[in-house]
């Protein structure tokens, strides 16, 4: 039961729903770091998928929503589960080999990708404040992704690419929300991501999880699937500017996880390329439009 404060505030409770879904985000991450310390990456993204898929037919069950589902656009959704596939398993890739707040810092650049595919996408302009914001971020994310020996390595690469994959989903899920409902987005992606993720471990060894992996596993897709649901429920209630910059609560989450439970501690280089792109985002999102607004602000789970 929410408190009575919470409850008769909209905003606060927006508030807080997001709070909690930036949590529930880093505790996913968390989980999954762990579990890819025995299991490859195929294997984890594979069984994710099929837990997200036995909660959304649950949900639907449960709720005999099924009239939600019902949609004119469906190689829009088998495009979004195609690119979901892509980025989860570029993710727990990217989460099994550098720290979690650079994983998550890069992934955070995709507000800057949605600007600059603003003017094509969504007939959009950029103020040239914004193309110094977008600057500033993307020098951020160079910063992270540095050519150092001791520092680099592909996993950098492969979260860049899964960033660019985010913001794609990002503003196909802008294009197919005017038609389609938010059941519906979320739904689609799991029955062809739980086939995809099964041609990528097809031929691999599968390892047998224990039962307590098994509770890590329905726990890593619980968190995740219930974060995308305080999301939405938190985007209803608060403006798009403050929804886009409480989501940056993630990476002091992930900060402090990463360093209670790996050590991770990010170098003064590093740190210094994560306020950059920190503040680019805000920047962005606090002066851009409303339509480019809500764009940013759609967060894609994984």
């Amino acid at each position: 039961m929410l408190p009575l404060s919470l409850r008769a505030n909209p905003r606060a409770l927006g508030i807080a729903y997001i709070l909690a879904a930036t949590l529930l985000v880093a505790l996913a991450d968390a989980l999954t770091k762990w579990l890819s310390a025995s299991y490859g990456t195929p294997q984890i993204a594979f069984i994710r998928c099929s837990f997200g898929a036995i909660y959304m037919v649950a949900f639907v069950l449960a709720t005999s929503r099924w009239q939600d589902l019902h949609t004119q656009r469906l190689g829009g959704h088998m495009t979004r589960a195609l690119l979901v596939a892509g980025v989860i398993l570029g993710v727990f890739y990217a989460l099994a080999k550098i720290p979690m707040i650079e994983v998550e810092a890069i992934g955070h650049a995709a507000p800057f990708f949605v600007a600059v595919l603003a003017p094509v996408w969504l007939k959009e302009q950029v103020t040239g404040h914004n193309w110094g914001a977008i600057g500033v971020g993307f020098l951020g994310v160079l910063i992270i992704l540095r050519p150092d020996p001791d520092h680099f390595h592909v996993a950098h690469i492969v979260m860049f690419a899964c960033a660019m994959g985010y913001s794609l989903l990002i503003l196909l899920a802008r294009g197919l929300s005017r038609t389609e409902t938010t059941l519906a987005l979320t739904f689609y992606i799991y029955p062809p991501s739980v086939l995809i993720t099964a041609l990528f471990l097809w031929g691999r060894e599968w390892l047998p999880p224990t039962l307590a992996h098994w509770g890590l596993f329905a726990l890593q897709s619980l968190f995740a699937t219930v974060a995308t649901l305080f999301f939405i429920a938190g985007v209803r209630r608060v403006d798009a500017t403050l929804t886009a910059t409480l989501d940056y609560f993630t990476l002091i989450w992930v900060a402090l996880i990463g360093y209670a439970f790996w050590g991770e501690k990010p170098d003064p280089i590093t740190f210094a390329g994560i306020v950059l792109i920190v503040g680019g985002g805000i920047y962005i999102v606090r002066h851009s439009t409303r339509r480019l607004d809500a764009s940013i602000v759609q967060q894609v789970e994984h």
